[in-house]
């Protein structure tokens, strides 16, 4: 293999590599709203996040231990000490969408695989999960082109984050201060801000009557 093809084939494998990095990260979350089968309608209704099936549990639990374990390489290999908390798996996906070139170097097959391997397994459990995108609009970061989208995951607001490749998110305290901020004046858009703002205080009114 010239060294040409040599360097194309690596530019591929990285970019296969981040591509399965980016479906861990969109779907992470999604994964951990898995019910039991047998979970009561009382828990259904008012509890917290439901637990995930055994499935699910073991597919997070081996693609974390995955992860981190690939992390803990290129750490080794850079002579890093960063501050990531190897149960955080969306940081350390992010984490190795950074180094996947290194990946791609040192064990190509190995790193493809594998993290591949765990992103379909996973991206297979999150479509098991009822899921809504409400478009909110455009997103606010300065230069980006990507819209804003209020995710919901079995009818309860989950996250607000624009749609682009490595897409910015706002805390759940943040989301009234941005819906009033972008004053949204297209009224599809802004049904969408008031139905997120209906269910994040509905939640919030379920849990306040669950702890009293």
């Amino acid at each position: 293999m010239t060294p040409e093809a040599g360097s194309l084939q690596g530019t591929v494998i990285t970019a296969t590599i981040q591509r399965h990095l980016r479906a861990i990260i969109s779907v992470w979350p999604i994964t951990a709203w898995i019910k039991q089968p047998k979970e009561s309608s009382t828990r259904q209704a008012y509890g917290p996040r439901s637990p995930a099936n055994d499935n699910a549990i073991s597919a997070r639990r081996e693609a974390g231990e995955n992860l981190a374990s690939w992390a803990g390489v290129v750490c080794e290999i850079r002579k890093l000490h960063p501050r990531i908390d190897t149960s955080d798996v969306s940081a350390l996906a992010q984490f190795l969408t950074i180094h996947a070139a290194l990946l791609a170097e040192i064990d190509p097959a190995s790193a493809e695989h594998e993290i591949g391997l765990h992103a379909r397994r996973l991206v297979a459990i999150a479509g098991q999960v009822r899921t809504r995108r409400l478009r909110l609009g455009p997103c606010p970061v300065v230069g980006c082109t990507a819209w804003l989208l209020g995710i919901l995951i079995e009818g309860r607001p989950a996250a607000v984050r624009c749609a682009a490749q490595e897409p910015h998110q706002w805390p759940r305290e943040q989301w009234e201060h941005l819906g009033l901020t972008l004053a949204v004046p297209v009224p599809a858009q802004r049904r969408s801000w008031e139905l997120l703002a209906n269910l994040t205080r509905v939640e919030y009114d379920s849990h306040r009557a669950q702890d009293s």
